[in-house]
């Protein structure tokens, strides 16, 4: 659980970065799409491990 919950921070702060460089309208929206997904991942993991 710990290593999962430690790959979910560490590419949702990788699509973070991601967002912040300039890229066009779809790319920008598939990423959100993700961080939302991972946003959601590490509050499932947070809910486990408590």
């Amino acid at each position: 659980m710990k290593l999962g919950a430690g790959n979910v921070k560490e590419t949702f702060n990788i699509y973070n970065e991601m967002i912040k460089k300039p890229s066009s309208p779809q790319h920008l929206k598939a990423l959100n799409c993700c961080v939302k997904a991972y946003d959601y991942a590490s509050l499932s993991f947070e809910m486990v491990s408590s």
